[in-house]
């Protein structure tokens, strides 16, 4: 019984990185799509480099204020999360202090959850479908984005730049995200 949950909860672990990891994914692939869209860059020639200027610098605006709302929204969790555990604290004096920790850490997770569950349903209803050309029949994004990442890796030995690029990016991400989860 413990040992599976614990490899319930590995895999909790790696669903939840891949799922952070696929957001950004999605909000990369996502911000000059809106950017395109905004109203400051209609009438103006996609192929002059002041279109590309100004979208750069429109992209660079959306993505300081949509990393400011998220910081903003991580602000506002800690402080909930903060009132939440002195609220169980102060109101289970009589509880054990170890399953007390344990119950207040379970409840702020399911806020985070609920917190994350909530914006994914906003972003999903208010973004439009992707632009391109249609996908393969009996395919869908997902499905057509995976199949593209093992064409590519079965293509990878007539690849030598991209398989060191990638080699080497791994081995710095891991680093970096080790550095920044121990620090």
């Amino acid at each position: 019984q413990d040992s599976d949950q614990k490899v319930f909860a590995a895999f909790l672990l790696v669903m939840s990185n891949v799922s952070y990891g696929a957001s950004y994914v999605f909000y990369n692939a996502y911000l000059p799509v809106l950017c395109e869209a905004h109203e400051s860059m209609a009438g103006t020639s996609r192929a002059s480099q002041t279109w590309r200027k100004a979208r750069l610098a429109l992209e660079e605006v959306v993505s300081n204020i949509g990393f400011m709302a998220g910081y903003a929204g991580g602000l506002f969790m800690t402080v909930l999360n903060i009132i939440v555990t002195a609220a169980i604290v102060l109101t289970n004096k009589d509880m054990d202090p170890t399953i007390r920790s344990s119950y207040a850490a379970r409840v702020n997770i399911m806020f985070a959850g609920l917190w994350w569950f909530t914006g994914s349903i906003v972003s999903l209803k208010g973004l439009k479908d992707r632009p391109g050309p249609p996908l393969p029949a009996g395919q869908n994004v997902i499905t057509a984005a995976w199949k593209r990442v093992a064409h590519t890796f079965k293509n990878i030995r007539q690849l030598p730049t991209l398989s060191k690029f990638l080699a080497m990016f791994f081995a710095y991400a891991d680093g970096a995200n080790a550095l920044g989860s121990l620090a």
